[in-house]
C-alpha cells in the first residue's frame, strides 16, 4: 500500500517458471499460463496480491512464490502458498498471506464423487 498502481511491480512464480508478472498495470501470463491467470485491479488496490489460476491441471501443484517491487526498486518476498491439485479443470484463488508456508487444499476426488472440498470451495 502507498505505491501507485502504475509503479508496481508483482512477479508470481514457482520454482521453475514464471507464472505471472503484473507491471504498469498489466498482467503478463508466464508460458502455460495464457488465459489461465486472473489478478484483478481492485484486490490489487486493496493490497491483496493473491491470484486467481483457472482451468487447473495436476501440473500445476507447485510451491507459488509472490515478490513485489514498489517505490523502492527492492523485491521484497511475500510469501509462499503449496498448491495441491486433486482434480482438473478448477478455478483455484492462490491467496497472498503474510503467513509462510500457507497451503491451499481445493479438494479430493476419487472416481466421480467429490469429498472434503476445501474452504471456500464447498458450493462449486
Amino acid at each position: 500500500r502507498g505505491t501507485p498502481i502504475e509503479q508496481l511491480y508483482i512477479k508470481w512464480q514457482t520454482v521453475d517458471q514464471d507464472v505471472c508478472e503484473f507491471s504498469g498495470s498489466r498482467l503478463y501470463p508466464g508460458p502455460g499460463f495464457e488465459n489461465r491467470t486472473e489478478f484483478p485491479l481492485e484486490r490489487i488496490r486493496q493490497g491483496d496480491f493473491s491470484l486467481t489460476l483457472q482451468h487447473t491441471l495436476f501440473s500445476d501443484g507447485e510451491i507459488y512464490k509472490c515478490f513485489c517491487e514498489g517505490q523502492t526498486k527492492q523485491d521484497a518476498f511475500l510469501g509462499d502458498v503449496r498448491l495441491t491439485i486433486t482434480g482438473k479443470n478448477l478455478n483455484v484463488l492462490i491467496p497472498m498471506s503474510q503467513t509462510e508456508g500457507a497451503s491451499v487444499s481445493v479438494c479430493t476426488l476419487e472416481r466421480d464423487t467429490m469429498f472434503s472440498p476445501g474452504p471456500g470451495y464447498e458450493h462449486r
